[in-house]
């Protein structure tokens, strides 16, 4: 039984999923990367209830050395940016992320 997966080998099912002769499974796509985005370190904030007091847990800006799981942030951009990229569009169509992905952008 699989108790925890590393943020590298979730990487490397992408890239097998993207390479593969199969067609894409949507579902199983989103489940992975779900799964990183698990690993992005949280913060709190103001707004959600914690006992008597309030906060909110959001995503921390993650600079470049920032771990996620067993990656850097700048590792996991990397691979993500590699080759036709991990972005998942639907079908057998992937993207790479841009350097104006910030705004929602792909390539």
């Amino acid at each position: 039984m699989v108790t925890s997966v590393r943020v590298s080998d979730l990487v490397k099912l992408l890239r097998e999923t993207r390479d593969g002769v199969e067609a894409v499974d949507d579902a199983q796509v989103m489940a992975i990367y779900r799964n990183i985005a698990k690993y992005v370190p949280r913060a709190v904030v103001w707004n959600t209830r914690i006992g008597d007091m309030t906060a909110q847990y959001v995503p921390r800006a993650v600079v470049w050395n920032t771990r996620i799981g067993d990656m850097t942030a700048q590792d996991l951009r990397k691979a993500f940016t590699e080759n036709q990229g991990l972005i998942h569009i639907g079908g057998n169509v992937w993207r790479r992320q841009r350097a104006d992905a910030r705004q929602g952008y792909l390539s």
